[in-house]
């Protein structure tokens, strides 16, 4: 069967897609990190973000 999908394709599939993204990541993050007008406008929402789960958190009875 030429081309069968084996459970050591799909994790070899999951380890490369995992690999690609965490160095997209690390990327964007150096290019953030280098320009501090974008670490502004990627950590302000975030902080927001942050903010506004605690106080969910703390609202629920």
């Amino acid at each position: 069967m030429e081309g069968a999908f084996t459970m050591s394709s799909f994790i070899e599939a999951i380890t490369t897609t995992f690999t690609a993204t965490i160095g997209y990541i690390s990327e964007v993050a150096d290019t953030i990190q280098e320009e501090p007008i974008l670490l502004f406008f990627c950590a302000l929402p975030v902080v927001g973000i942050g903010v506004g789960m605690f106080k969910r958190l703390i609202s629920v009875h």
